[in-house]
């Protein structure tokens, strides 16, 4: 099994007047422990991409799946539960809370995660 995959991905733009494809078609597998590179120019889709796979946004078509489960098919609120019990992200950019210390933006998510009292959504 792969623990990343997307099949006949699409993310259009703009769909009923003059679309825009950020990501056209795409089917990908990464398997465990493999390491891998998305690069091309400014405009290919790559940021599209990843935000697709950590269920930031929905595709227009096509399957996303994580470890088996297909997140595209998800609620917003089960993608929000998949993505803090499955998924970490490093951005480019900072994204910390400024009133955190750097200590404090790192637990944050260790803390959100060991809040959870009920048990979570079948996914």
């Amino acid at each position: 099994m792969h623990v990343i995959e997307t099949a006949h991905l699409f993310k259009i733009y703009n769909e009923d007047t003059i679309p825009v494809y950020a990501i056209n078609d795409v089917s990908i597998q990464f398997g465990y422990q493999e390491f891998t590179c998305i690069i091309g120019p400014s405009g290919s889709g790559k940021s599209t991409l990843l935000n697709l796979i950590g269920g930031l946004d929905t595709p227009s078509r096509g399957a996303v799946r994580i470890a088996g489960t297909r997140i595209d098919t998800l609620s917003e609120r089960q993608r929000i539960q998949f993505r803090l019990d499955h998924i970490g992200f490093v951005f480019q950019h900072y994204n910390l809370i400024p009133v955190l210390t750097a200590y404090e933006n790192a637990a944050f998510i260790m803390q959100l995660q060991a809040g959870q009292r009920r048990k979570p959504e079948s996914v």
